[in-house]
C-alpha cells in the first residue's frame, strides 16, 4: 500500500529526475521502514512500485541481476531508452516461469536520464490484462497548461494525491506557468502526516536522477514517537551508522551534508 511520486524538476536552468514515496507495507500490521525506491547497478535511473510486493520484489530483484549480468547495461553503454525494452522483456519472460495465472497487481514508475536524447524519461509499468503481459507508457506533459511539466503518481490515494498537489501550484501561482519544484513531495509530506490515510505511513523516501547520470537516495528527517530520527529510504538510521548521503529537513527542503551529489 503506497503513494509513489515521479516528477521532473527545474532549478534554475538544471533539471532532476525525482522519485518520493512512502514507506508502509501492510500484511497482518503496518510496517513503516520498507524501501519502495531502488536504486539499480545502472547509475541513470531508477525504478519504484506500488502494490503486491510477492511481485514486485522478485522482479525488482531479478532487474538487479539482469543488470549486473550484461556489461553493456551495467556501463550505461545501452542508453535507458533501449533498456527499458529489455527490462520488459525479462519481467515477461518472469511471469512465463510462474505456475498459476493470476493477473499482477503492482505498478512500478522507472526513469532516468538517455545520454542518447539528451533528456530524462518516464515510464508508468502496468499489467495489461488484455495482452496478459507487462507494458509501458511515457509519461508525458500535463495538458492544458504553458509549460511542459511532467509527474506521475501511482498506488492508494492518488486522486486525492492529484487533488492536493493541483491546489498547492495554483496556491503558489505556479499551476498554469510555473515547474515542478518539491510540490510533489510536499503532498506526500503532508498526506503521511495526516496520519488518517491508513494504507500510507512511514517516513518519506527520496532519490534523485541528475543529468550527468549519476543518481542518489536523500534522507529525510522525520519526527519518530517524538525524536528528530535522520532516515535513508524509509529506514530509520541507528545512532551508530556513518551517513554518507544528504539528509533533508521535510519542512524547510533544504539538503544539508553527504559526500554523495545533492
Amino acid at each position: 500500500m503506497t503513494i509513489v511520486a515521479s516528477w521532473i524538476r527545474k532549478a534554475g536552468r538544471h533539471e532532476e529526475l525525482v522519485f518520493a514515496s512512502d514507506s508502509r507495507l501492510r500484511s497482518f500490521g503496518s510496517w513503516d521502514a520498507n524501501p519502495k525506491i531502488f536504486q539499480l547497478d545502472r547509475t541513470d535511473c531508477a525504478i519504484s512500485f506500488a502494490g503486491d510486493t510477492q511481485y514486485s520484489y522478485p522482479l525488482i530483484g531479478q532487474i538487479q541481476t539482469f543488470i549486473k549480468g550484461y556489461p553493456k547495461s551495467q556501463s550505461r553503454f545501452q542508453d535507458i531508452v533501449h533498456f527499458k525494452g529489455h527490462l520488459l522483456n525479462m519481467m515477461n519472460y518472469m511471469l512465463s516461469h510462474k505456475s498459476d495465472y493470476e493477473e499482477p497487481e503492482v505498478k512500478f514508475l522507472f526513469g532516468g536520464y538517455s545520454w542518447d536524447r539528451s533528456r530524462f524519461f518516464l515510464w508508468h509499468i502496468f499489467f495489461d490484462k488484455n495482452a496478459k503481459r507487462f507494458v509501458s507508457a511515457e509519461v508525458r506533459t500535463w495538458k492544458g497548461i504553458k509549460v511542459n511539466r511532467v509527474v506521475s503518481f501511482i498506488g492508494d490515494y492518488h486522486l486525492e494525491f492529484r487533488y492536493r498537489l493541483i491546489d498547492l501550484m495554483k496556491s503558489k501561482r505556479k499551476f498554469v506557468q510555473g515547474y515542478f519544484d518539491m510540490e510533489p513531495f510536499e503532498v506526500l509530506r503532508d498526506m503521511i502526516r495526516e496520519n488518517k490515510f491508513n494504507d500510507i505511513g512511514g517516513a518519506p523516501q527520496l532519490l534523485k536522477v541528475y543529468t550527468h547520470m549519476n543518481r542518489t537516495p536523500i534522507g529525510v528527517k522525520w519526527d519518530i514517537n517524538g525524536n528528530q530520527v535522520d532516515t535513508l529510504l524509509g529506514r530509520p538510521l541507528q545512532e551508530y551508522e556513518s551517513n554518507s548521503y544528504p539528509i533533508m529537513d521535510p519542512d524547510s527542503l533544504q539538503i544539508i551534508g553527504g559526500n554523495n551529489y545533492g
